[in-house]
């Protein structure tokens, strides 16, 4: 459009733009239709964050301070003296945001930089004077990159050739080094990482020199291409409404569900062939425009799931069965118990039918083989009742789809439900629990039951917990 110009760089925007002349003759069904093979965004893996370093190294004999007289740069050789040993070539990726704090060191904790102010910023290409940088004192440093998948050259650079500090890519190692600034000797730390540890992923680098104990550090925090619908979820949730998220902060999620789901979608499922696959998977599209809870019902349908807000945060489930850890006993009861022993003829189904999106035939949405029961069909008076779930979003294998409508089978014919007034003695109970309930009068002893319900009541006879429940 003409309205846009140089200066519209929809930077952290995935486009595609095309331009074409249409010919009637050449296309008289009309334009032909245009496909684009993608893939999604790098997430981040809370999972993967230790607070232990990823490497450092000790010089044998400390240097009264970490890097000589001459000027650094980020990105390029800052001039003068430069550290022997390492490449001189210039930053082959994207931008760096460096941040330095001097007299510190590393902080530990999930967020290494909360409540803490930069002595210095600066990018790529800006030079680094040497009277603002603090040489006799420890060192705590980030650093913003973004990795291509053959990364090579400079990130900061400080100190010249007598003594020096070097972070960058040398070859297949990341390196950070300290000290003396010759290939080697007693002065020198110099610390290394696999490269393919970093390579292809965007993230935030920390460093660390200990000036007294002659120690250099080196943690990366960074985010990575996955299918992961948990780390989907998350990545998803915690986006900036400016970029088409809800902008929700890290405390707004229940962490310890979401990382429950992400270990639980990881685990290999044998299949036919020999191979193995993930057990669940998510490789579809987010709407930016389309309302939060659209997005979570797409993406909680990849696990066969749910999504809910409880106590304030985000929680998740519905993926597998988890032991029973709670018993609902009479006496927690403080009134009459409703049991429906069969759901609506309306809701009931002996078979599904579903598609997916067929990598093998570039995505094209395909029928996956009707499931049904033979058994449930004869107790529905031999009549099919189909459920069609459609197209399955973001489901591009043949064997998980196939999961997901057994799991939708084997869900849709649970029949028995309850409704629990329990005192506060049931708090503790979360929405998705599974729970055990013991009813002599019923002839029920430790009868499983899932949550499907929770609400909270608070009125002159005193606070009740209701808990509605379904037969597993």
């Amino acid at each position: 459009a003409r309205e846009w110009t140089e200066a519209h760089r929809l930077r952290g925007v995935a486009y595609v733009y095309f331009e074409a002349d249409y010919d009637r003759d050449l296309f008289p069904s009309g334009a032909p239709q245009i496909r684009v093979r993608c893939r999604g965004k790098r997430v981040y893996d809370p999972r993967e964050w230790i607070s232990t370093p990823l490497a450092q190294a000790r010089a044998a004999r400390p240097a009264p301070r970490w890097a000589g007289t001459d000027s650094g740069a980020i990105g390029q050789v800052g001039g003068g003296g430069f550290t022997h040993g390492e490449t001189a070539a210039p930053w082959t990726g994207g931008a760096i945001a460096a941040r330095f704090y001097f007299g510190r060191r590393y902080p530990g904790g999930l967020d290494p930089e909360a409540g803490l102010s930069p002595d210095l910023t600066a990018t790529r290409g800006e030079t680094l004077e040497v009277s603002n940088m603090h040489r006799e004192a420890d060192l705590f440093a980030a650093f913003d990159v973004a990795f291509p998948d053959a990364p090579e050259g400079i990130i900061w650079e400080q100190g010249g050739g007598g003594q020096g500090v070097w972070l960058g890519v040398t070859g297949d190692a990341l390196v950070f080094r300290a000290g003396s600034g010759e290939v080697s000797g007693p002065e020198l730390a110099r610390a290394t990482l696999p490269v393919s540890t970093v390579a292809g992923r965007r993230g935030t680098i920390y460093v660390e020199i200990d000036l007294a104990a002659g120690t250099v550090a080196l943690w990366f925090r960074g985010g990575k291409y996955s299918t992961n619908p948990a780390l989907c979820l998350r990545d998803y949730m915690l986006t900036p409404q400016l970029r088409g998220g809800p902008g929700w902060r890290p405390g707004d999620l229940d962490e310890d569900t979401i990382l429950a789901l992400a270990n639980l979608a990881e685990e290999q499922v044998p299949l036919a062939s020999g191979r193995t696959e993930n057990r669940y998977a998510f490789n579809g599209v987010l709407e930016t425009e389309a309302p939060a809870a659209a997005n979570l019902n797409d993406l909680s349908s990849s696990w066969g799931g749910w999504w809910t807000c409880e106590r304030g945060r985000l929680t998740v489930g519905g993926a597998a069965w988890e032991e029973p850890a709670f018993t609902v006993t009479e006496d927690m009861l403080v009134g009459g118990i409703q049991v429906t022993a069969r759901k609506p003829f309306e809701e009931q189904f002996n078979t599904v039918k579903a598609q997916y999106a067929d990598p093998e035939t570039e995505h094209v949405v395909t029928d996956l083989p009707v499931l049904d029961s033979a058994t449930y069909i004869a107790a529905d008076n031999g009549e099919p009742l189909v459920l069609d779930m459609g197209e399955l979003p973001g489901e591009t294998g043949f064997a998980r789809g196939q999961r997901l409508m057994k799991l939708a089978l084997l869900k849709g014919r649970r029949q028995k439900q309850v409704t629990l007034p329990c005192s506060l003695a049931a708090w503790p109970v979360r929405l998705g629990d599974t729970i055990r309930v013991s009813l002599p009068r019923r002839g029920w002893t430790a009868k499983t039951f899932e949550v499907t319900g929770r609400t909270v009541h608070i009125g002159e006879d005193g606070v009740r917990v209701t808990l509605s429940c379904i037969e597993t």
